[in-house]
């Protein structure tokens, strides 16, 4: 098993959920509750949700940056 689906049991075990392959719409932070209503949507189901939240981490995928490095001479 890979390490991050180690470390992703780990934190579920401890009640961090994980949203994965989704896209954050909106974040906002209610001052009175202290709360983050996030809205999101699920990629591949194109399916709209919201949650109230306390912490938010967004993590996203990368890409790598070529332009300007004139690969095609290497």
């Amino acid at each position: 098993m890979a390490c991050r689906k180690q470390f992703q049991k780990i934190l579920q075990k401890q009640g961090i959920k994980f949203q994965l392959n989704t896209k954050v719409l909106s974040a906002s932070k209610d001052d009175g509750s202290g709360k983050i209503k996030v809205e999101m949507e699920e990629v591949k189901a194109n399916k709209k949700t919201s949650m109230d939240v306390d912490v938010v981490l967004v993590a996203v995928g990368r890409r790598p940056v070529t332009t300007g490095l004139n690969l095609e001479k290497v």
